[in-house]
């Protein structure tokens, strides 16, 4: 059934004449605001579903893109973490083979210290024999040696104990011949001072002055031959050589005054004014003279 105002309006629209369009268009609003208002909320709802969306698809992008980001990031790390790990696993790997090198190495290295242990052993048991034989050389060499100077020392010494007793004979000979031939001199006198006393006062200190020659001719030979005696034998010249100072001191007084010493004083007194003095001056008076 249709309504009575809608028929009404019908009935009157069909009486009226054909519409404009402004009419058209303004019934075109009327029915859009209409609509509007009938629809308002579910617009509103729906342009607030369509904002959340948004804010949410935005919100959900940026999460998006940081996760994407931490993800890249973390991947970049582990890259490089792998990286850095197959580097340290490379060097690692290489360390192993050098200390199994190494290891190689020195496994060498002890073979060659102990055969130079060895070497070095045998060098010195070779050493010590050379050593020992060596010393044994040289100690035979130094006997050797020393037996030859002490033979060459001995035949020096005897050479020279045999010239020595050479020129020790010859001056024993020229030595001895000329304190016998001073002794014999000295013994023709004497015999011929005892074969004639005529002034036996006199004679008797001649020949104690006359056996001065064999004495001392003698005692040097004697300390000439014998070495060790000389210093006894000169004791004995000395001593006779003062007794021969007294002996000639006797001789004087018995020439000038017969023994009488005063008289020889008084002599020498007469005279005394006539000596001269030992050493001339210029300097010193002619006429001088010791009073």
């Amino acid at each position: 059934a249709v309504p009575i105002n809608h028929q009404r309006n019908i009935k009157f629209n069909t009486q009226r004449s054909t519409p404009s369009f402004n009419d058209i268009m303004a019934s075109g609003l009327e029915n859009n605001q209409s609509i509007f208002v009938k629809y308002r909320q579910y617009i509103i709802f729906l342009v607030a579903i369509s904002v959340l969306v948004a804010g949410f698809s935005v919100s959900l992008n940026n999460v998006y893109n940081q996760l994407d980001y931490k993800i890249t990031s973390f991947i970049e790390a582990e890259k490089a973490a792998n990286q850095k790990q197959h580097e340290e696993d490379l060097d690692i790997t290489s360390k192993i083979d050098k200390l199994n090198n190494m290891s190689d190495v020195t496994d060498e290295i002890i073979e060659i210290h102990k055969k130079l242990i060895s070497q070095e052993n045998e060098l010195a048991s070779l050493k010590n024999m050379i050593d020992f034989q060596l010393n044994t050389t040289v100690k035979d060499l130094d006997d050797t040696v020393k037996k030859v100077q002490a033979d060459v020392k001995q035949q020096v010494q005897e050479v020279n104990k045999n010239v020595s007793s050479q020129n020790s004979l010859m001056a024993y000979q020229f030595a001895g011949t000329f304190a016998i031939l001073g002794s014999l001199i000295s013994f023709w006198h004497m015999m011929n001072h005892i074969r004639k006393l005529n002034e036996p006062m006199i004679q008797r200190k001649i020949v104690a002055i006359l056996w001065m020659v064999p004495i001392y001719s003698i005692s040097s030979w004697l300390g000439l031959v014998f070495v060790d005696l000389q210093i006894y034998l000169s004791l004995i010249k000395d001593l006779y050589e003062a007794y021969i100072i007294y002996t000639f001191l006797s001789f004087l007084i018995a020439v000038l005054a017969r023994g009488n010493r005063n008289a020889v004083i008084d002599l020498l007194a007469q005279h005394a004014d006539h000596m001269k003095p030992p050493i001339h001056f210029r300097f010193w008076a002619k006429s001088q003279t010791f009073s």
